[in-house]
């Protein structure tokens, strides 16, 4: 069953984090690792995957970059 979203935001969100989870998937990497290399703190790094919509330009394209996601995730992410 497809999921639902209410807002775009919403979608957004969602798109985000399953990147951020394929990413530890198909890596291997752990997200502490992951957190421990973008260097946020652990309250920082888990509150912004349950809300996507508060991380800031900066730190959602330092992430991207770090876990090469291309450019029509990103684009579909952005979207």
């Amino acid at each position: 069953m497809p999921q639902t979203f209410i807002t775009k935001n919403q979608r957004r969100g969602h798109e985000f984090v399953r990147a951020v989870q394929n990413y530890i998937f198909e890596s291997g990497e752990t997200k502490t690792s992951l957190m421990e290399r973008a260097g946020f703190s652990n309250t920082k790094f888990y509150s912004r995957l349950k809300n996507p919509g508060s991380l800031t330009l900066e730190e959602f394209w330092q992430l991207c970059d770090m876990m090469d996601v291309p450019p029509e995730v990103r684009l579909k992410i952005v979207n």
